[in-house]
């Protein structure tokens, strides 16, 4: 599979906050330890409305990303802290062949071009939506995806549909994290190397300034 062919590698170490390693492949005791850690890390701070986050809302949340992050392919998956209500922003990385990608220009997204220093060339694409809500206001959902191809193989860095405001929340730390990630090979350094996608309508690249 193409994904375990490679391995992330961070350039410089840096730390955004509120962003939370979610490990996978964990036994149930094992993920009561974790929980149980994690809990401690986030239990008590401010969530988004300014009050402290209950245990019992951390322990739902943090077990809720075990079960997300076993129930993907992705390499790599973080949650972003504070939560709206029951719900966290979620950034999956992982590597797919290339042959079962869409095209990224023809689904119904906002596409850019966007480069990564030490990836290469690649796309953002952001779907935005609209879901009615009986108990109020309507909803507004997005979700971004930087997708990086080299031909064989392809890396996209995902945020997840969620609550819009979490979304353009967690892009503060998606920005950092683009530009010290790379992939390599295990076994012999190699680096890789995106190259540019074919047939964007949209030729200037992104700026994250234009979504806050």
């Amino acid at each position: 599979m193409t994904q375990h062919e490679w391995a992330l590698d961070l350039v410089e170490d840096f730390e955004v906050p509120g962003w939370l390693f979610i490990p996978g492949g964990l036994g149930p005791g094992q993920s009561d330890e974790w929980v149980l850690a994690a809990t401690e890390e986030v239990a008590g701070k401010e969530g988004w409305d300014g009050s402290p986050i209950s245990r019992a809302e951390a322990d739902e949340l943090l077990r809720s990303a075990l079960s997300d992050r076993d129930n993907t392919s992705s390499i790599a998956t973080f949650q972003v802290w504070p939560p709206i209500g029951r719900v966290t922003a979620m950034c999956h990385i992982g590597v797919y062949p290339s042959l079962d990608m869409p095209k990224w220009e023809e689904p119904d997204a906002i596409v850019h071009r966007f480069e990564a220093p030490h990836i290469g060339p690649g796309l953002q694409c952001t779907t935005q939506r609209v879901i009615s809500n009986a108990a109020g206001a309507d909803i507004d959902l997005a979700g971004i995806h930087f997708v990086f191809d080299d031909g064989e193989a392809t890396l996209i860095v995902s945020l997840a549909e969620v609550f819009e405001p979490l979304t353009v929340y967690a892009l503060r730390g998606v920005l950092p994290l683009l530009r010290n990630l790379r992939l390599v090979r295990p076994g012999n350094g190699q680096t890789f190397q995106s190259v540019m996608v074919e047939g964007v309508l949209e030729e200037s690249p992104w700026q994250f300034e234009e979504s806050v």
